[in-house]
């Protein structure tokens, strides 16, 4: 018997990723032109934008490990992402997506490790193909972290 379990998922394309998160991870999706620059910040904080009575850090998930030039904050598709320990600051963070995410189920027939990535990154899970594409699976908990010690 093939049993294969769907998991709702989505799929959200920044710079050189394309990272997959499970539904339940993003509270949602917004598009502002709202998002506030944080002086003396890392590179990778985009700024931080109001969001639910919430002031939500906005990362480049590119920029964690590189020095690109950071873009000038406009107009922006940003998936906001709940922290996935409860009870922990910030509750909340955002993340600065190329295009607008996809949601797909992903199941055992659609869904391969990828054991040899083309580009890694540091708060990296791991790394998969589905569909026939790329994709990160973020960790969550090290990006909270890392929003968390910038002090921000």
């Amino acid at each position: 018997m093939n049993v294969s379990i769907k998991i709702p998922c989505t799929l959200i394309p920044v710079k050189r990723f394309n990272l997959l998160l499970p539904n339940s991870a993003i509270a949602e999706v917004i598009v502002t032109n709202e998002i506030e620059t944080v002086p003396d910040a890392p590179s990778w904080l985009y700024g931080t934008v109001n969001w639910q009575n919430h002031n939500i850090n906005v990362i480049l998930f590119d920029q964690i490990d590189t020095q690109d030039i950071r873009p000038e904050p406009h107009k922006s598709v940003i998936t906001i992402i709940r922290n996935p320990v409860p009870d922990t600051k910030p509750s909340y963070l955002g993340i600065l997506v190329r295009k607008t995410p996809q949601v797909l189920d992903t199941n055992s027939h659609n869904l391969d490790r990828n054991l040899h990535p083309k580009n890694n990154h540091s708060c990296a899970i791991s790394y998969a193909t589905i569909n026939g594409k790329d994709v990160l699976i973020p960790n969550i908990e090290s990006l909270v972290n890392l929003v968390d010690k910038a002090s921000i």
